[in-house]
């Protein structure tokens, strides 16, 4: 299964095929439906791959977690991600700063267009390596004042507050708070 097949079946050339798959603004809209509908059936996957060399974007983000504990929080980047059109990459650190260099490398080597780093301790050698590439980077609560860096600060204390609220007002009112070490 190839373009070919695909432009056959929706009778328009191999380039009004490729041009509706990368969703080009020149592409009549019913003429791109009906690409959709002739990809659809003949149950064509494009090459993601051979998209990206062609275009120079990955169409890849990056998420650098610690440990996988927050399915939500990932979930949630995911969602985004999907809705923009873009897949994501999600490594484990596992707490080992040898391991960090590895996941970078794996950004790296994949093109990512952007990387979320929901950890502590990349070092300053890891961050310049994202840096020298120009790979916007996100930190989650902890990071560098960088320029190409953004920050998301959580607000904790509202959370906490939140959350005691919430159980008061179910009715708990022997309610136990535990914590790890303040850095």
């Amino acid at each position: 299964m190839d373009l070919r097949a695909v432009a056959r079946l929706a009778n328009v050339s191999i380039a009004t095929v490729s041009r509706s798959i990368n969703r080009a603004s020149t592409v009549n809209p019913k003429t791109a439906k009906r690409v959709w509908r002739a990809i659809e059936k003949l149950d064509y996957f494009p090459n993601t791959q051979a998209r990206a060399l062609v275009s120079g974007r990955s169409r890849l983000l990056g998420l650098i977690v610690s440990e996988i504990t927050f399915p939500e929080l990932i979930q949630g980047f995911d969602d985004v991600a999907v809705e923009h059109g873009y897949d994501v990459l999600i490594t484990s650190t596992n707490h080992d700063s040898g391991r960090m260099s590895l996941c970078i490398r794996r950004m790296l080597e994949r093109r990512v267009e952007g990387v979320a780093v929901m950890t502590f301790g990349m070092e300053k050698p890891l961050l310049e390596q994202l840096a020298e590439r120009k790979v916007p980077l996100l930190f989650v609560d902890a990071g560098p004042e960088k320029p190409g860096v953004s920050m998301l600060r959580v607000d904790y204390g509202q959370g906490i507050r939140q959350g005691v609220q919430h159980l008061a007002e179910l009715g708990h009112r022997d309610i136990t708070f535990i914590s790890g070490d303040r850095a």
